[in-house]
């Protein structure tokens, strides 16, 4: 649909430009069919490959460029679409890191200590445990001498 949407105000605006009595508007009419057309073409690409990320900044792109050349409905229409779109993997992205569970060293090494620190709880108050990347040699008893 929106692809469609696009390509609409993309020809109509073109021929709109062409036809136009302003000489600077007919010579701007082929960048923007060029710039309109490669930017739907992302659009295309996004939805074809199934990454909605893409298709948010390709959509968001369209936006930008009839934003450039005044079409105000075209931008409304395309930004909020791709931002709705870019809104939507940005919390995905966060559910699914959630669902994940912590997935660097830090926060494993974090959780695990402050589990077994809670665990322990007060009763193992006395002597550390050794660390597992440093244990200090053990000295000798010394023997009193008489």
């Amino acid at each position: 649909m929106t692809v469609a949407f696009d390509l609409y105000l993309i020809l109509t605006y073109h021929s709109l430009l062409l036809h136009s009595s302003d000489k600077v508007s007919r010579a701007d009419a082929p960048d923007f069919l060029i710039a309109g057309l490669i930017a739907t073409g992302l659009v295309v690409l996004g939805i074809a490959i199934k990454r909605r990320a893409l298709l948010g900044f390709a959509i968001f792109l369209v936006g930008l460029d009839f934003l450039t050349y005044r079409l105000i409905v075209g931008f409304v229409y395309n930004a909020a679409m791709g931002g709705w779109l870019l809104f939507r993997v940005s919390q995905l992205q966060k559910r699914r890191a959630l669902e994940r569970g912590p997935s660097n060293r830090a926060a494993r090494s974090r959780s695990t200590t402050t589990s077994t620190r809670s665990s322990r709880g007060a009763a193992a108050a006395g002597r550390p445990k050794p660390s597992k990347r440093y244990t200090p040699p053990k000295r000798r008893p010394t023997i009193p001498r008489p």
